[in-house]
């Protein structure tokens, strides 16, 4: 079976993550792991460890109580949904959901981000950052106002090459969801040809047994503008982008625009590791 993790921490930007992510499950046929994490560091006075740990059990006690009140409403609108509750301490929560996951065979980690607007200025400004670096397995990130549609649409960005090993990921996904993918490649120089699209069109509808492929090269001097304007002419979708081990968003977007907010609050990110 399909487990998904989502992270809470109560908030409305968690809700809505919590909301995309039942959702999804629901379409996948996947179990759900509702996550809290309560934030602990260490002291090195003893009168303050024994104050602290009087409530961290309190808190426990009552995230404990909230998660089973969260699971009970959602089992109102999805009775046959499967769920789990988990609340531990930690510091980070990164690493939290990253030893959990790897535990617990997690395949996605569902989560809410924040900030005034933009999901990649949402997401560097928020834990989810973090979680995106240091994940083992793919994660969903979700922006405030975010809902599901029925058949989201996959749009991958890419620069046309190495497309083999990422459409061996997507393509199930896509498969299993019912959506169509895009491959989406920013131009700034506007050298590719129609006739290319139909070419790579060709080749990996074949070769994956993709049935709605569809191939975009736009030409854009800015590739995060470029991103940014077909993804929100094209909604539902979720925009999936494959990370590395370091540097993504200064490879992608520069480094002096790394944080500069440039998607609007309908976009989910889903970011594999590549």
């Amino acid at each position: 079976m399909i487990n998904l993790v989502i992270p809470t921490d109560f908030s409305p930007a968690a809700r809505t993550a919590i909301n995309y992510g039942i959702a999804l499950a629901a379409r996948l046929n996947a179990s759900v792991h509702l996550f809290h994490l309560i934030h602990v560091e260490s002291y090195t006075h003893a009168a303050a460890q024994v104050h602290m740990n009087m409530i961290l059990e309190k808190m426990t006690e009552n995230a404990q109580h909230n998660l089973k009140t969260l699971a009970g409403e959602i089992k109102k609108s999805y009775p046959e949904q499967k769920i789990k509750t988990i609340c531990v301490q930690g510091e980070f929560l990164s690493s939290a959901i990253n030893s959990y996951a790897n535990e617990n065979g997690i395949d996605l980690v569902v989560m809410g981000t924040r900030g005034a607007s933009g999901i990649i200025g949402s997401i560097l400004g928020s834990n989810a950052s973090d979680v995106i670096a240091k994940s083992s397995i793919p994660v969903l990130a979700v922006p405030p106002g975010t809902t599901y549609g029925k058949h989201p649409r996959i749009i991958l960005t890419t620069d046309l090459n190495n497309l083999e090993p990422k459409l061996r990921i997507i393509a199930p996904l896509a498969a299993v969801l019912g959506s169509g993918i895009t491959l989406l490649h920013i131009s700034p120089d506007g050298s590719h040809t129609e006739k290319e699209e139909e070419d790579i069109r060709t080749r990996f509808s074949s070769e994956f047994n993709i049935k709605d492929l569809r191939v975009k090269i736009i030409q854009n001097a800015s590739i995060e503008n470029g991103i940014h304007d077909f993804a929100l002419a094209n909604q539902p979708c979720i925009l999936s982008m494959f990370t590395h081990k370091s540097g993504f968003f200064d490879k992608l977007f520069g480094k002096s625009v790394t944080r500069k907010v440039v998607f609007h609050t309908e976009v989910p990110l889903l970011a594999l590791k590549h």
